[in-house]
């Protein structure tokens, strides 16, 4: 026997519909009453934008008596810096951290001026000097360069002082310092399927779901699926930063 409608059965919002909280995030609730079938097809899926500005925290679907049904939608405030859901995940969510690089003085931009010949220059003065004997080395000097032999480390006029740039990096290594501390930043996505996904793209040169402000280089480190205790399946992935990475030794993402 069909159900017969009396009055408007056309889906609407409730008067209820509308409530808006504001906390971390602004959250709104949208409230729709109609025929449960038609109801079932306007059901929205978790993170699709709703309304302007909102995504779909969840959506509950029920039924009513005579065939009617109740739509209730939570929606929270679209973050477009953190909002990436990936294909099949039910939830997600970034994070950005900043890691520590150790690196040689001569990559230093405020020690050494980063340009290939200049810098290559300073690396090679600075090895000179290194490999000289105590008594030159002390007095931060290294072979002249017109020299055609070894140069004698008893006569001054065979040695020349080193100058600018690869002075100031000599007085960094004779002091003890060997290197610097660079920061670049690190972005993991940590995301909950409800079926186990494929690990992809590890090793491979892959911009990350979010922006970072700078000029950086990404490169996937990490991709770790694990199945935690309801059955789902945790999967965090890590994109690290850095001035440029080897294309001999590392290819892009498809």
């Amino acid at each position: 026997m069909a159900t017969a409608y009396k009055g408007n059965s056309a889906v609407r919002e409730t008067p209820e519909s509308g409530r808006r909280t504001f906390s971390a995030n602004e959250s709104l609730e949208v409230i729709k009453r109609g025929k449960y079938a038609d109801l079932a097809t306007e059901q929205p899926l978790k993170g699709a934008e709703y309304v302007t500005g909102y995504v779909v925290e969840q959506s509950t679907l029920s039924r009513m008596r005579g065939a009617w049904g109740e739509l209730v939608v939570q929606l929270v405030e679209k973050d477009t810096s953190t909002q990436f859901l990936p294909f099949g995940a039910l939830d997600s969510f970034i994070e950005v951290d900043m890691t520590q690089v150790e690196k040689p003085l001569s990559s230093n931009p405020k020690l050494v001026k980063q340009d290939s010949g200049t810098t290559q220059t300073v690396i090679d003065e600075v090895a000179a000097w290194r490999n000289s004997p105590q008594q030159r080395q002390r007095k931060y000097q290294i072979p002249l360069s017109t020299l055609t032999r070894e140069a004698n480390p008893d006569v001054d006029a065979e040695w020349e002082e080193l100058t600018g740039e690869s002075l100031a990096m000599a007085k960094k290594l004779a002091a003890g310092i060997e290197g610097w501390i660079a920061f670049y930043p690190v972005v993991t996505r940590t995301s909950t399927y409800k079926f186990r996904p494929d690990p992809a793209d590890c090793g491979r040169i892959q911009d990350p779901p979010v922006s970072v402000p700078g000029t950086y280089t990404w490169l996937k480190t990490a991709d770790r699926i694990v199945q935690n205790a309801k059955r789902q399946y945790t999967r965090t992935e890590q994109w690290t930063a850095s001035d440029k990475w080897d294309t001999d030794l590392y290819e892009a993402a498809t």
